[in-house]
């Protein structure tokens, strides 16, 4: 039975979620509503990738235990792990991370503008935030609307969310300009 690794193995989100908190530090000058917001919104987001892992690592594993033992309740623990599928896009399982990646959308949203500068790195890094919130927000309402197949919202999903490396690679160069200074 394959697995997927706890947040804490996954050096990947701890890094974004590290580049996201500094876009909130660099917002603090000039807006500190919208960087007080961005804070929250990535402290929300943080939680809303955990409660999946925790899932993976707590509940899958005991449920898929309860069914196979047979034991009291395994009926109940089958129904479960259907709703818990992490190959279908609007299981409870893949809800969490949606959720997580609509955060960071309204993060986008809330710190595009006081992103963009005078440097190049900063004027990508804040357009990509603005767009990314607005695709995102986008294929959710197309979602909602179900204008999507189920079988195209993963995809759909995931393209958008490309643009968040973009994001990632314009403000470490930004960052990096700054730490120079």
């Amino acid at each position: 039975m394959h697995l997927p690794l706890p947040w804490t193995l996954r050096p990947q989100q701890s890094y974004y979620y590290g580049i996201r908190r500094r876009c909130t530090r660099y917002v603090w000058p000039t807006h500190p509503l919208r960087a007080i917001l961005s804070s929250l919104v990535i402290l929300l987001s943080v939680v809303a990738f955990i409660i999946p892992k925790f899932i993976a690592v707590w509940t899958i594993p005991q449920l898929a235990t309860v069914v196979a033992t047979g034991v009291v309740g395994a009926n109940m623990a089958d129904q479960l792990l259907v709703l818990l599928n992490v190959a279908i896009p609007f299981s409870l399982y893949t809800s969490f991370d949606y959720l997580g990646f609509w955060l960071y959308a309204v993060f986008g949203l809330l710190v595009a503008g006081p992103l963009y500068s005078d440097d190049m790195s900063s004027k990508v890094a804040a357009v990509t935030a603005g767009v990314f919130g607005i695709a995102f927000h986008g294929v959710l309402a197309a979602s909602l609307l179900l204008a999507l197949e189920p079988g195209d919202i993963e995809t759909s999903f995931i393209s958008v969310s490309t643009l968040l490396l973009i994001l990632v690679v314009a403000m470490l160069i930004r960052f990096r300009g700054r730490l120079g200074q």
